[in-house]
């Protein structure tokens, strides 16, 4: 049964652990960016969607880096936590996304940018508007639409 209030399907534990679990060791934006590229192939089966939810997470990337925020835990002593979280949603290949947790783990924002910028290539084809919106938005146009 689909608990659409406590465990909505599409944060649902996706191999060894539920989403919040990682989520709620960062701060608002790169937690919010975490949230989205989880749920972008869950939540919306089609391209649009998807694309719609990474380009949410490039929202939250660019607004994170306008204000010097990094994508590192906020509290130094939950970095080996998240450290072993991110090594299981890379193994576990959450939202197929493994080299977006690959650069979190790395805490390298170009990284992750550039990883977001992968991710969003795989749906190109089938909506290249949708496409060409994350791009800008991680470049920090059209920043007010991306949320």
């Amino acid at each position: 049964m689909n608990d659409i209030i406590n465990h909505p399907a599409h944060y649902e534990r996706i191999g060894s652990f539920e989403c919040i679990e990682l989520t709620r060791l960062y701060d608002f934006d790169w937690g919010n960016a975490i949230k989205y590229v989880w749920r972008h192939e869950m939540k919306h089966p089609c391209a649009s969607g998807a694309l719609q939810d990474l380009g949410k997470a490039a929202w939250y990337v660019h607004d994170a880096m306008d204000n010097g925020l990094h994508p590192a835990p906020t509290d130094p002593m939950h970095y080996e936590l998240a450290d072993r979280l991110l090594r299981l949603a890379k193994r576990d290949q959450v939202a197929h996304a493994e080299t977006f947790w690959q650069a979190l783990a790395w805490r390298d924002t170009d990284r992750c940018v550039e990883a977001l910028e992968h991710l969003a290539g795989r749906y190109q084809t089938h909506d290249p508007q949708g496409y060409m919106l994350v791009l800008h938005t991680l470049k920090g146009e059209n920043s007010e639409e991306g949320r």
